[in-house]
C-alpha cells in the first residue's frame, strides 16, 4: 500500500487529489508509482474504463507515464486502454526460439489483422527490446531483427542474473541501474523513445555482451 484500490473512486474519474492517495514516491528512483491491487480478485472488479481515465489524468500530472502490462496479450485491458493511448509501445522478449515465435505472431497479428477486430498498431510506434542477452546460443541480431520486420530493435539487456537477484534480495536496484552495460542498454532505450530516431540498430553490437 497504497495501491490502485486507493484511487478508485465511485464515478470511475478520479482527481488529482484521489491519485495523489494511491501514489508510491520512490527517493532513489526519483519516480513516482501506482501498484496493481494486492489480490487479483480485486483487480478484475476495477473498469478498463476508471484505468483510461486515470490515465488521462496522470498525462496532465507527468511529463512520461510507463504502463507495464500484463504480459497475456489478450488481457482485455491492452485492447481498451493501453494499445488505443499509448504514443510508443515496447515488446520485450528474449533469445528463446519460443519466445522469437511468440514475438512475430504478435506483430502479426496486432500490426496487420485485416479482420478489422485487431487493433491494427502502427509498427512506427512499436519498439523490441531483447532481454537476457546472451552469446553463442544460436539466435543472434540479424535473426531477431528479422522475425522483427517491420518493427526495429531498441536495445538489448545482457543477461546478469547474479546480480540482479542479489540487488533484489538487498532492496538495491540501483546497482542494475548503474552496471556500465545495463546502464548503456537503458539509456539507448530511455533516448529511442524520448527522442525520434534516437536509436539504430547498428548501435547496439552483440560483442557487449
Amino acid at each position: 500500500r497504497p495501491n490502485v484500490v486507493d484511487i478508485l473512486d465511485e464515478d470511475l474519474n478520479p482527481n488529482e487529489a484521489d491519485i495523489k492517495r494511491g501514489i508510491f514516491h520512490s527517493k532513489g528512483c526519483e519516480c513516482d508509482y501506482i501498484f496493481a491491487a494486492k489480490r487479483p480478485r480485486f483487480m478484475t472488479q476495477i473498469p478498463a474504463e476508471f484505468y483510461a481515465n486515470l490515465i488521462q489524468k496522470l498525462r496532465e500530472m507527468y511529463d512520461y507515464i510507463l504502463i507495464d502490462t500484463s504480459v497475456n496479450y489478450l488481457d482485455p485491458l491492452l485492447g481498451k486502454v493501453a494499445y488505443p493511448i499509448a504514443d510508443k509501445i515496447v515488446f520485450v522478449t528474449d533469445m528463446g526460439i519460443s519466445s522469437i515465435f511468440g514475438m512475430k505472431r504478435w506483430i502479426i497479428e496486432n500490426t496487420g489483422d485485416e479482420t478489422g477486430e485487431g487493433p491494427n498498431l502502427d509498427p512506427d510506434s512499436i519498439g523490441i527490446v531483447v532481454n537476457k542477452v546472451i552469446q553463442d546460443v544460436n539466435m543472434d541480431v540479424d535473426k531477431i531483427q528479422a522475425a522483427a520486420t517491420p518493427i526495429q530493435i531498441l536495445t538489448m539487456l545482457p543477461s546478469a542474473t547474479g546480480l540482479i537477484l542479489y540487488a533484489a534480495n538487498t532492496c538495491s536496484l540501483d546497482q542494475v541501474l548503474n552496471y556500465p552495460v545495463i546502464n548503456r542498454a537503458i539509456k539507448r532505450l530511455a533516448d529511442s523513445i524520448v527522442i525520434p530516431d534516437g536509436n539504430k540498430l547498428e548501435e547496439v553490437p552483440m560483442k557487449e555482451y
